[in-house]
C-alpha cells in the first residue's frame, strides 16, 4: 500500500486512507496513515457486513464477537472509530469467513487530518485531533474557545475533552488537595487565595470556601483555656481575645485566650 499499489480513498494534510482488494475478493485492506500530519488522524467507519471477519488492528486476530457474528447467516453492523497517532498507522483487514458462501462488505466513514500549520482546523488543546469535523460516536464538532488569559489558552477545546482539559489545569486546594472546580454537592467552585505565608508557614494557593476555616484553623493560635482556634466561629467565638505572656499569672505558656474564656 504504502509502494502505491493502493488506491487512495482519502488524503488531506499529508494524512490518508488507502484501500486494496486482492483480485479474489476473499480479502480487503484498509491503511489509516497519518502520514505527515503532526496530530494524527481521527476515522470513524460503519461496517455492514455478511460473512466476513472484521480485524481491527492487524496483525492482531478478530475480536470473539466478531467470529460469532461473521459465522452467521445475516449481515452484522459494527461502528469504530480509530485514533491514528502522528507518525503511526492502522492496518484494518476484512476477509471472507467461509469461502463457500456469499459475502457482503459495505461502509460508510468520515475522517480528519491536521497540517499543524494555518491552513485546515485546529487541534484541539487536549487530545491534539481536529477540532471541526464531526465524528459520529467520537466528536459532535462543538468546541469550546480558550482565551490566551486561561491556562492552557489560547485555543479551543472538544466539548467532549472539556471536563479532562479542566481538570489538567484547575487549582488544587491547599487544604484537601482536591482541584478548584464546581463539585454538585460538595464545591461551590469558589474559593479564596492565599500568598506564601499569610497565615504560617505554607506556600501561596487557593483554598475552597468549603475548606476555608479549616485551612485556618491549621494556622491561627490555640486558646490558652479550651484550645479552640482563636478565630471567629459564629455562635462559638466572636474573634476576641486576650493576650498573655509567660507566666503572666501562673505556670503558663504565652498566649491567648478566648474573650468568652476569658472569666
Amino acid at each position: 500500500l504504502r509502494k502505491g499499489h493502493g488506491e487512495v480513498i482519502w488524503a488531506e494534510f499529508g494524512a490518508q486512507v488507502l484501500k486494496w482488494r486482492d483480485p479474489g475478493a476473499v480479502t480487503t485492506v484498509f491503511l489509516l496513515d497519518s502520514g505527515c500530519s503532526p496530530n494524527g488522524l481521527v476515522a470513524r467507519f460503519e461496517w455492514t457486513l455478511t460473512n466476513i471477519l472484521l480485524q481491527d488492528s492487524f496483525p492482531d486476530p478478530p475480536a470473539a464477537d466478531i467470529v460469532t457474528a461473521a459465522s452467521g447467516r445475516g449481515e452484522y453492523v459494527r461502528q469504530r472509530v480509530y485514533e491514528v497517532q502522528p507518525g503511526h498507522d492502522r492496518v484494518v483487514v476484512l476477509t471472507k469467513a467461509d469461502p463457500k458462501r456469499e459475502c457482503s462488505l459495505a461502509y460508510a466513514w468520515q475522517g480528519g487530518g491536521q497540517d499543524g500549520g494555518q491552513v485546515g482546523p485546529e487541534p484541539c488543546l487536549e487530545c491534539k485531533l481536529p477540532v471541526g469535523p464531526a465524528i459520529a460516536g467520537r466528536f459532535s464538532g462543538k468546541y469550546i474557545e480558550v482565551s490566551a488569559e486561561k491556562p492552557g489558552g489560547p485555543g479551543k477545546v472538544h466539548l467532549e475533552c472539556h471536563e479532562a482539559f479542566r481538570e489538567r489545569f484547575a487549582k488544587k486546594c491547599l487544604l484537601c488537595s482536591g482541584l478548584i472546580l464546581p463539585v454538585p454537592g460538595r464545591f461551590s467552585g469558589r474559593f479564596f487565595e492565599y500568598s506564601a505565608g499569610q497565615l504560617g508557614d505554607h506556600p501561596t494557593g487557593s483554598v475552597h470556601s468549603e475548606c476555608d476555616g479549616g485551612w485556618r484553623r491549621c494556622w491561627v493560635s490555640k486558646c490558652l483555656q479550651c484550645s479552640g482556634p482563636v478565630m471567629p466561629v459564629e455562635g462559638t467565638y466572636s474573634g476576641e481575645y486576650f493576650p498573655y505572656e509567660a507566666g503572666q499569672l501562673g505556670a503558663h505558656d504565652g498566649g491567648e485566650v478566648h474573650a468568652e474564656c476569658h472569666d
